[in-house]
């Protein structure tokens, strides 16, 4: 079977070997991409790649040569993000699968903004442009039908997962050490402003901040730098952007992931990230957050969350804390990229079969949000 995977438009270029400033996205598209093709799948990955050739037994194709190189060969077309795929393949026989990564699709084709009815009849069903939509997270899910209009016997769920090859050793944690990986404006600005108040609770506490590459875009860098000296005088280390293994690296050394965000997280892979290494979430009760901490610091979103959050530092024995980190590493470390991909081969065939999707799990939404509850509770 040959599969195409269409990532559409980037803000720099990339390809298998792009180890830092890739989002994760493109990293859930290059860890499925590979475990397919030990399946013996033909896997092409297209976008704005560097360099056309093999990568690890995938094919890399810039979209600029996707059709000069490829044509209508492919049996499976998987567009990530951008909705526009369903309009740039419209001709191909192939079955068309949109694998959504946000809580909605990316609009833009060729520089423009397509068209807002065509968007809408794009991802509904009734469309007849895609055959199947994949989510991350019954949250994803639920929020995906609430914008478009497509069934729920259609939508396939499948997370995300983990490269444990790029956790290496065992170091000693570094007690009371913090760390932050996400892109600055999903909350960086706030947890710095209130770092002064954990550094109160507990005096020796440390804060490491790596991010994105294209974080540097955004306005709460200036924030940032005029404050970096004072912050850096107490306690806070800036790196930037780094690769997979010395971001891992620190995670291990880390003791706790402070990640007290208002953003709509539809997966989280740095949440599992940090789980596996026995980092201590601590989160906010938003979006996929529900789903993907296993076990932590979880807090509501409100403006009581951080006097909380300083009341259970105080309080926080040493032996909870290491419940609850084994606890997160148990689930974490379950959820492989390798696990991932055999439900992406299931997938495939039901399409090819032309069998109609039905949901993973069968429990309704109602059920999800009452077994969460009871969860949440007993933390």
């Amino acid at each position: 079977m040959k599969v195409l995977f269409y990532t559409g438009y980037q803000k720099n270029q990339w390809d298998g070997n792009t180890t830092s400033g890739i989002a994760g996205s493109e990293i859930a598209v290059i860890k499925i991409a590979e475990k397919l093709v030990q399946f013996g799948y033909h896997v092409v990955v297209s976008g704005d790649v560097k360099h056309s050739g093999k990568i690890r037994g995938v094919d890399y194709c810039h979209l600029g040569r996707i059709h000069e190189d490829h044509g209508d060969t492919f049996d499976i077309i998987v567009g990530t993000s951008y909705v526009h795929f369903a309009l740039e393949f419209r001709s191909y026989y192939a079955k068309k699968i949109f694998w959504a990564h946000n809580t909605e699709a990316h609009h833009w084709y060729q520089g423009e903004e397509l068209d807002h009815d065509l968007v809408q009849d794009m991802l509904s069903y009734e469309g007849n442009w895609i055959d199947v939509t994949v989510t991350l997270t019954h949250w994803h899910s639920w929020k995906w039908q609430d914008n478009y209009t497509w069934n729920k016997e259609n939508q396939a769920k499948i997370g995300n997962g983990i490269d444990k090859s790029t956790f290496i050793g065992h170091p000693i944690k570094k007690i009371n050490s913090f760390i932050w990986s996400s892109a600055i404006d999903r909350g960086l600005v706030e947890l710095l402003q209130n770092w002064p108040r954990i550094k109160d609770t507990l005096p020796d506490a440390t804060l490491n901040v790596y991010w994105p590459a294209y974080s540097n875009e955004f306005k709460e860098m200036d924030w940032i730098k005029e404050h970096q000296e004072v912050l850096e005088s107490i306690g806070v280390e800036f790196h930037g952007s780094v690769d997979q293994e010395k971001l891992h690296r620190a995670m291990l050394e880390s003791d706790y992931w402070c990640y007290l965000t208002s953003y709509e997280e539809t997966y989280c892979i740095t949440a599992l990230e940090m789980q596996y290494a026995k980092v201590l979430p601590i989160v906010t009760k938003v979006a996929a957050l529900r789903e993907t901490v296993a076990s932590g610091i979880i807090l509501e979103d409100n403006e009581t969350k951080w006097d909380k959050l300083i009341e259970t530092l105080k309080q926080l024995s040493p032996s909870l804390k290491r419940f609850a980190k084994n606890k997160a590493h148990e689930w974490a470390n379950k959820q492989t990229w390798g696990e991932r991909a055999y439900v992406w081969k299931e997938l495939f065939e039901q399409v090819m079969n032309n069998e109609l999707m039905k949901d993973n799990y069968e429990v309704t939404r109602a059920q999800q949000e009452q077994q969460n509850s009871n969860k949440y509770e007993n933390r």
